[in-house]
């Protein structure tokens, strides 16, 4: 099932074909998988890799595309394969990209204010403003604008906006193309309000990253301009999830986009990042205004983390659990949980004892406890749950 959002923050549902639902368990499995990967500490050398590269360019080293010989040899492909107009062709084959992006990224555009930040030709941005009614601001480093949407150039550093002065920031292959992806992030995050939705070219092992290097660089600066910046800073999924993760946001859906644009075959991932909803000077949210990740059974939205709980291990998370659905059997080993209910009727089951909920019961669930919910009547049932001590990988199925 797909889940689209009602004018009363509810959801509504529309069948999916089998192919796409297989694609949607793939997407949610990504970030488990994700986290399961950074909690067992596998990430840890990509990550690294990135860092140490940020910090190579920060202390003026170039880039390996920078360096004379290799500036050089891309100058001349690129002089020599100019006059053949193969450029132009790539680029007539990449007509439909910002369609495509766009396609991919207006389900989750949130507020009424967007940052498209390292816009390019703008095009992605025109069709969010004309097409969603959105106030569209277009942001690069170079100018690129093939619209009527105003322009602001930066400096690739600082951003020359005030804090939280967009609901909506969306990066698409920007964060790859920068000598400073984590600067870039710290600055979408502090000019940011709600949300965030990122579209990154991601590599699965080392042959992967090297081809898409090649193919960053020979698309880029033989085909297209041989000034444009190439410093090859890729991530893998997981790195990404982390980077995004480590600044405060919330990953409300990953998505695997594939080669969505096969005459520049790069694998593309899109991650839908909420911002905290309230703290600081907002300490208000409505439950109205929250997206919902559907997992097992069942839709969840994390108002509140460790992070925002100042408590490492911590959650405070709401559930529902709609007619007719079942959370199966399963245990924590280190995790334990408080269950209180708020709306609906059902059944909650803890170690074989089967408590029959109305709003207002809460119940403790320790480690170890195997426990599952059963929602058998024909409303929505609904339950706020408060972890603490939680562990990436730490939910065991019993069945």
């Amino acid at each position: 099932m797909d889940e689209r959002k009602r004018s009363d923050g509810m959801l509504t549902r529309i069948a999916l074909s089998p192919g796409r639902k297989v694609l949607e368990r793939m997407n949610r499995r990504s970030l488990e998988k994700a986290h399961a990967r950074l909690a067992a500490g596998m990430e840890e050398g990509h990550v690294r890799k990135l860092y140490s590269q940020v910090e190579r360019l920060r202390a003026g080293e170039p880039a390996f595309v920078d360096r004379p010989a290799v500036k050089k040899a891309a100058v001349l492909l690129y002089k020599m394969l100019e006059p053949t107009g193969l450029g132009k062709v790539v680029g007539k084959g990449l007509a439909s990209r910002s369609q495509k992006i766009f396609d991919v990224v207006a389900p989750h555009i949130a507020g009424d204010s967007v940052l498209d930040l390292g816009c390019g030709d703008g095009k992605v941005g025109e069709k969010i403003a004309r097409r969603l009614g959105k106030g569209v601001t277009l942001c690069d480093v170079v100018d690129y604008n093939k619209t009527s949407l105003p322009l602001v150039v930066y400096d690739g550093s600082k951003l020359p906006f005030q804090e939280k002065q967009f609901d909506c920031t969306l990066i698409s292959a920007v964060l790859h193309h920068s000598d400073d992806p984590l600067k870039v992030l710290d600055e979408a995050f502090r000019v940011t309000a709600k949300r965030m939705v990122v579209i990154e070219s991601t590599y699965f092992n080392e042959a992967h990253r090297m081809a898409n290097a090649f193919l960053d660089w020979a698309y880029n600066r033989i085909l297209n301009d041989p000034e444009i910046n190439v410093p090859w800073n890729f991530l893998r999924p997981a790195g990404w999830v982390h980077e995004l993760e480590k600044r405060g946001g919330r990953i409300v859906h990953m998505e695997h986009l594939g080669l969505d644009v096969p005459i520049v075959p790069e694998w593309h991932v899109m991650y839908v990042v909420d911002l905290v909803p309230c703290g600081g000077e907002n300490p208000k949210a409505n439950v109205r205004d929250l997206e919902w990740e559907e997992r097992f059974g069942y839709l969840k939205n994390v108002p509140f983390g460790e992070k925002e709980l100042n408590c490492q291990g911590s959650k405070f998370q709401i559930i529902r659990f709609e007619p007719g659905s079942i959370l199966g059997p399963h245990h924590h080993l280190e995790t334990t949980e408080i269950f209180y209910v708020i709306r609906g009727n059902g059944i909650i089951r803890i170690n074989g004892k089967e408590i029959m909920c109305e709003p207002g019961d809460f119940m403790l669930c320790k480690p170890g406890n195997v426990h599952e919910v059963i929602n058998d009547r024909e409303e929505e049932f609904v339950v706020l749950v408060f972890k603490t001590n939680e562990k990436a990988g730490d939910m065991h199925w019993d069945s």
